[in-house]
């Protein structure tokens, strides 16, 4: 190994985020699309009505591109993430899978569709 490989991810930026990093609220990402070796994925946030009505906006706030194998890393992060959290008790095995239920049948009623 390299003197590179075995720093940190704190040895390499610091211990703490800069104190001018932007912060991104999200809702959700439900868009991608992918092409030329990279995978883009837009931020949703959901406002409420300032009038308190009931009503939300969504909207985008941001749009995220990573190359292929970044997003293969970033997902295979998040679900190590999900894993923790169940196992740690802060979400319920039963929401991810209705979370994942939801998404399925997406994708089946997109393919279904398609065909």
């Amino acid at each position: 190994m390299t003197e590179k490989e075995n720093k940190t991810l704190a040895d390499l930026i610091g211990k703490f985020p800069p104190k001018d990093l932007p912060v991104i609220y999200a809702d959700n990402a439900p868009i991608t699309g992918r092409g030329n070796g990279t995978v883009k994925f837009y931020l949703i946030r959901s406002d409420p009505s300032l009038t308190a009505d009931g009503s939300n906006n969504p909207h985008l706030v941001a749009q995220v591109v990573m190359p292929i194998n970044g997003f293969v890393a970033t997902a295979v992060f998040f679900e190590d993430e999900l894993s923790n959290m169940v196992a740690g008790g802060e979400l319920k095995a039963d929401f991810v899978e209705e979370m994942r239920d939801t998404y399925r049948k997406r994708r089946e009623e997109r393919d279904a569709k398609r065909s």
